[in-house]
């Protein structure tokens, strides 16, 4: 997404973009507002920010990166997968993988491990390659 805001939206005085939507405490969030980005575009990928004289934003199509009917989004750079329906993240780039939720009863597959038996209901795992390699090929992994 291209975010731009005009030269009289800066001098609004108020937050033209929407940014304040978290609701809630801690760990669980529910979006509230009127955000003019959703919070899905931040994950599907970049999203800028500037200033033009007509302030006229534009978004591309996310229907290939966002299963609305399943709540699932997808990066367009496929490293982050987001079942907001199940609230759990799974980071899938090469060096580094891991499961940010609550991962459930079921196993969780990444491309360098499969992650099953998670005793919490929620879990921050985080597998790094420590020698610069792909995980699927290091000798050396940090947890």
């Amino acid at each position: 997404a291209q975010r731009r805001v005009g030269k009289d939206a800066v001098y609004a005085g108020r937050d033209v973009l929407g940014q304040s939507i978290a609701g809630d405490g801690h760990d669980v969030k529910d979006f509230q507002g009127a955000a003019t980005t959703s919070p899905e575009t931040f994950g599907i990928g970049r999203v800028t920010l500037a200033f033009s004289e007509n302030g006229k934003s534009k978004t591309q199509d996310l229907a290939p990166y966002w299963d609305r009917d399943k709540g699932l989004l997808t990066s367009t750079t496929n490293e982050l997968h987001w079942d907001y329906g199940k609230r759990l993240v799974q980071v899938r780039s090469a060096k580094t993988q891991g499961l940010i939720g609550v991962p459930g009863n079921a196993v969780q597959t990444l491309p360098a491990a499969a992650i099953s038996n998670v005793e919490t209901p929620f879990v921050s795992l985080i597998l790094t390659a420590l020698d610069q390699l792909p995980l699927t090929t290091s000798n050396r992994h940090g947890t």
